[in-house]
This record gives structure tokens, sequence and C-alpha cells, in this order.
């Protein structure tokens, strides 16, 4: 291992950035057809876990000697992944076997998510908590990644079967909500606001170049190819936080213009084509449209407000202020959605009813109908839940028992925090949350731009998990995330000697 400035040690950062290499650039574009990818990334996951953790070994003098556990993330990991292990015995589905007699929790029902798959997550966030990486080397990993990511998704918008992950007679005219490596388009969206955050914040901080805008702006376009909404609302949330950084400081306002303006040319890029899958039409059309001009005419203002600003001391507005602003054009446009109807369809007709108390079972395409369900559900096993992944089961009985319909096949709520309450009970959900909300405050408090950035990745991560759930695609890659945000980094009471 290479030393650590000529003192002959060996340098725990530059292990560390080649376990992130593995996990954020390395895992995601694995390859596999699109068939059994799930079962792929599983063992693929199991074998990363296993080479991570030898791998950490190999500085148990310098941990032993350093390592302290008085660090309020890890002993709420610990609690979390205690109760997810006491659920996997006393769930009210922990019990339940398949044709050779094992117990279908430790593997799952559907997904793998069972309790073997929540072990390797919680040893995945334990061992990136060691010690922050070298951030260059998994910074440059994750825009190299994103980028062929996106060009392999464009060649399958092409018409080519990249990397033969199609079936026969299969394509993204026939699927498109398979895309890439990862496959399903949510949990593409996914790995895609994992990963945005920590390229674009420290472009936008001073402390990358090139590379790392290229990377986070090939991550937007693609998001706004797929429109995912939970993926879309994050990317709203990054530029509304970009614009942020550039309202309290000075220095930062040159890249926040350039960051924003190449977030709204994505945008605008997009509404230059029709997709057939997304559009009704035959083909991929180029059409020259008025939200394209609108798009294109923003990124134009973002960019001249950005040098403008960046040349002349306009002051600052102070974070309060801010917050206050946000507050108050949030508190404005749910007052409009609220009074307002919008259309007869949509993201915000349903919202709309659902604020006037008509609710249906189909608003987002049944997610309202199974986190009501998913509720009624984990009142009947609300201390250990049902189980690790045993949700399915679940489900089907209750749904059968009540004859309640939903109308699509659900084996996880759609719900990141429906399916830990389902799963593992309310004890387990409240230390899951009590996690995120410290790695986030123990990031953002940091001074250096990668901790922050990761810090913004988790919080986005977060709020996309409202709409999506855990599965083994991607969730490797968020728990390591999460492990980097409890890292106290080198020379720390938390992580190594220096």
């Amino acid at each position: 291992m290479i030393d650590r400035k000529g003192t002959g040690q060996a340098d725990p950062g530059i292990l560390f950035g080649i376990l992130g290499v593995l996990l954020l650039g390395v895992f995601p574009l694995s390859v596999h057809d699109y068939s059994s990818i799930t079962r792929f990334k599983y063992l693929q996951m199991l074998l990363l876990t296993g080479v991570s953790g030898f791998a950490a070994l190999a500085f148990l003098p310098a941990w032993r000697r350093a390592f302290r556990w008085n660090n309020v993330s890890r002993i709420l990991c610990l609690a979390y992944a205690a109760w997810v292990v006491l659920s996997a015995f006393f769930g009210s589905y922990a019990a339940k076997t398949d044709a050779d007699g094992v117990r279908i929790v430790l593997n799952g029902a559907v997904r793998y998510e069972g309790l073997i798959t929540q072990v390797c997550y919680v040893l995945l966030f334990l061992i990136f908590s060691l010690h922050t990486p070298r951030r260059s080397i998994v910074l440059a990993a994750c825009a190299a990644g994103i980028t062929v990511y996106t060009a392999i998704v464009l060649g399958q918008y092409a018409g080519l079967n990249v990397l033969d992950l199609f079936p026969r007679g299969r394509s993204t005219l026939t699927n498109y909500e398979f895309q890439g490596t990862i496959g399903n388009i949510d949990m593409v969206s996914g790995y895609l606001i994992l990963q945005i955050p920590l390229l674009m914040i420290p472009y936008v901080l001073g402390h990358g170049g090139a590379l790392l805008l290229t990377g986070a702006l090939a991550g937007v376009f693609l998001e706004s190819l797929m429109e995912v909404q939970s993926g879309l609302l994050s990317v709203g949330l990054l530029a509304v936080l970009i614009l942020s950084l550039a309202l309290v400081r000075e220095r930062v306002r040159r890249r926040a213009g350039i960051a924003l303006a190449g977030i709204c040319l994505c945008f605008a890029l997009r509404r230059m084509f029709a997709l057939p899958w997304l559009d009704g039409t035959d083909s991929i059309l180029l059409i020259l449209r008025r939200k394209s001009l609108a798009w294109a005419l923003m990124a134009a203002a973002f960019l001249a407000a950005g040098w403008f600003f960046s040349k002349r001391k306009t002051g600052t507005l102070s974070l309060r202020t801010v917050v206050l602003l946000w507050a108050g054009v949030s508190a404005a446009a749910l007052a409009l959605v609220c009074f307002v109807p919008l259309g007869n369809s949509g993201m915000l007709f349903e919202i709309h009813e659902i604020f006037h108390g008509r609710p249906d079972d189909s608003f987002g395409s049944w997610r309202w109908g199974v986190w009501r369900h998913t509720l009624d559900v984990s009142r009947h096993s609300l201390l250990f839940g049902t189980g690790p992944d045993m949700f399915y089961y679940a489900m089907r009985d209750y749904l059968q028992a009540t004859g309640n319909v939903l109308g699509e096949n659900f084996d996880n709520p759609h719900n990141l925090y429906l399916a830990v309450l389902a799963g593992s009970g309310l004890p387990a959900l409240v230390l899951y949350l009590a996690l995120v909300i410290s790695l986030a405050v123990h990031s953002l408090r940091k001074p250096d731009a990668f901790s922050r950035a990761v810090g913004v990745s988790v919080l986005l991560y977060s709020v996309q998990g409202f709409f999506s759930f855990s599965i083994c695609l991607v969730s490797p890659m968020a728990w390591a995330v999460f492990g980097m945000a409890c890292a106290d980094g080198e020379g720390s009471p938390g992580g190594f000697d220096s």
C-alpha cells in the first residue's frame, strides 16, 4: 500500500478509495442480462462485502489503537441492525419456510432483501465508516461511471442491444422501464440521485473540475430522459440547494451559475426529443418546442447571473434568511396546489385531491393504496414487523382476508420507510430515521467539500426513498455512502491514526 507522506506508514485513504471505486464505480456497471440481474447483483454484493471486510483487516493494528465506538451514527446503526436481527426471529412471518424447509426470511421472499442482505448492508456501513477514502479516486470513478452508464442507455435508445442486456425481441421500445446495467428506472434513479450530489457539490464549492461537472450533468440528463418523478424532485431540490449556496457565498456564484445552467440545458435537450415510450411517437423525433426554448433561456440567465455576480461585491444573505425565503416559496406552492385544481390527472392533481380529502388508491401508480394498506398491516405487528422482506406474504394474506384489491402486485410498499416499518417494526423505523438524520448532520457540519457532498447525497437519497425501496441493485452503494458520512477522517478519534 502507498506510504502516507513518506512516513513508512500505509495510507488507509488509498485502500478505502479503492473500495469506494469498487462499490460506487464498478458495482453499478457490472454486467448481466435483465432476466437474472437481481440475483447477479446479490451475489456480487456478497463478494464485495467479503472483499471489503478482508481489506479493512489489513489495518487491524491501527484500528485497534485508534478506533472509538463513541460515534452516535455507529451506535444507531448497530442498534438498528440488532432490531432487524430480532425481527428475523420474532417477526410475524419469520418462521415461514420454503419447500426445502429453509426459513424464507434469510434470503427474502422476492428481492433478496432478507436477513443476509441486511447484515451485508450494515457491514458495508461499518467498513466504510472506518476511514474517509481518498476523495479524488472515488469522485473520478463516480464521474466516469455515470458518464459510461449514460452512454450505454443512449445506445439502447438508438436501438442497440448494448451488452446483450435485453432478451431476444426486447428493447427500450418494448420495455422502456429497463435501462442500463442496473435495469429498472426507479433503481437507476436511486443510483443517480446518490451520486450526482457527490460530483456536483464539490464542483460548485471549487474542489473539482470539468470531469465532475460532466459526470453530474450526464446523470441529470439521464434523469430528465427517464422522467422518474422522485428523481426529478431530488434534482429540483439539488438545484435549490445550489442556488442557496450562491446566495450565501459570493465565491461559489460563478460555478453555481454554470451548474444551474447545465441542469437547465439538460432539460432543454430532453424537450427537443420526442421519445416513443413517453411521448407516444412512432420513433425518436427531433422537435423544437417552446419548453426547450424556455429551459435554454433559463440556462442563459443562470450563466449570465453567475458571471455578473461573481465580478461584483453585491453582498450575501444569511442562512436564516434563505431558509425563510424557501419556506415562504414552499408554503405558497402548497397553497396553490391545495386551492387551485391543476388539470384532471397527474401528480399535482392527485396532491390537490388528497388535500381535499378525496384520495384514491390508484394515485401514484397505486402507491397511495399500498401505503394505506401497509400501515394497516403494520398495526398488527408493530414491534417486530413481519421479518425482513416478508412483505409479499403479509400483504397477500391481508388482501385475501379483507377483500381489498390493488391494481398492481406489490412485493414491497414502494416506500423505504414503510418497508422498514412493515419488515422490522416501529423501533427499527425510529432507529433508521435517527441514523439518517445523524449522518446528514455529521457530514454537513464538516468543513471539507467531500463530506458536505456526502451529506447532501444522504439527504437526497432519503427524499427519493419516500417513493422507492431498498434492493441490492442500489442499496449496497447507499450503505457505503452512509458509512462515508459516518467516517471521521484521518487522525480523528473515530478513525485511524494519522
